[in-house]
């Protein structure tokens, strides 16, 4: 079976988390993207948050590993801390873009990947919520 890698970047600012609407598909997402191959995570990252909205980040640690199949493909999503050190973002490779609290990442009124749902449980545990999205 095939592999591919992809990095998400969680971007907390205020009380609020940043995240991408995807063209095509409609749905919301934690921004990052696929991996080219033979490069880094963290340099993979950095690189497709500026492509897809134009911000610099800073890496801070990994926080979670999540894995699917799709279309026979395994793809491993690598979800990030990170913070925010230049540039006011702008929908750049995205339909749009939101700062949402985590009551709105939680509320079922955005559409989330299971994958993006499996981090948003384990933020909500960090935050002293509890799991909130079926995983």
């Amino acid at each position: 079976m095939e592999t591919s890698v992809a990095t998400v970047a969680i971007l907390e600012e205020n009380n609020k988390f940043l995240i991408g609407q995807s063209h095509g598909k409609g749905s919301w997402e934690f921004p990052g993207g696929v991996l080219t191959a033979g490069e880094d995570p963290e340099a993979g990252l950095i690189r497709n948050v500026k492509e897809k909205l134009g911000i610099e980040i800073t890496i801070l640690d990994i926080f979670k590993v999540v894995s699917h199949v799709v279309d026979g493909k395994q793809v491993f999503i690598l979800a990030y801390l990170c913070v925010r050190h230049f540039g006011e973002p702008e929908a750049r490779q995205y339909n749009d873009f939101r700062w949402l609290i985590l009551d709105e990442l939680r509320s079922g009124k955005f559409v989330f990947s299971e994958s993006d749902k499996k981090i948003i449980n384990k933020i909500s545990i960090f935050s002293g919520c509890g799991p909130s999205l079926m995983s």
